[in-house]
């Protein structure tokens, strides 16, 4: 499904993004993370982009893996809204998905639709 890699990049320090400091980054740098490149559907344009991000932010808070959302030169914890809305991802927008935990395929097959929704 994803190409397979070890560890993020870093930028600006994590608390900018809604990550959990205690287990975000250390998960995703120990363990192997899946990434993901999509291009984000028309759904997240203007004026859907709103009701595009509950939907995905409510979809991603049901899985327990670590989700990264990385896009625009940012990076925001999938599972904070205020996170996603930082990124500015619009319909057409190039982005990348991290994914790492237990339940990391059945976390891409459920939210990658979303980001590509048309």
């Amino acid at each position: 499904m994803g190409r397979r890699t070890q560890g993020v990049s870093r930028g600006l320090p994590d608390r900018y993004f809604g990550l959990n400091p205690e287990t975000c980054p250390e998960t995703l740098e120990k363990n192997m993370a899946t990434v993901v490149d999509f291009q984000a559907g028309s759904g997240w344009n203007r004026n859907g982009a709103n009701a595009a991000r509950d939907v995905f932010v409510n979809a991603a808070r049901r899985f327990e893996s670590d989700i990264l959302l990385v896009a625009n030169g940012r990076r925001g914890n999938a599972k904070d809204g205020m996170a996603i809305d930082a990124l500015r991802v619009r319909g057409g927008t190039a982005a990348q998905m991290l994914v790492a935990g237990p339940d990391e395929e059945a976390a891409l097959h459920a939210l990658l639709p979303l980001l590509q929704e048309r």
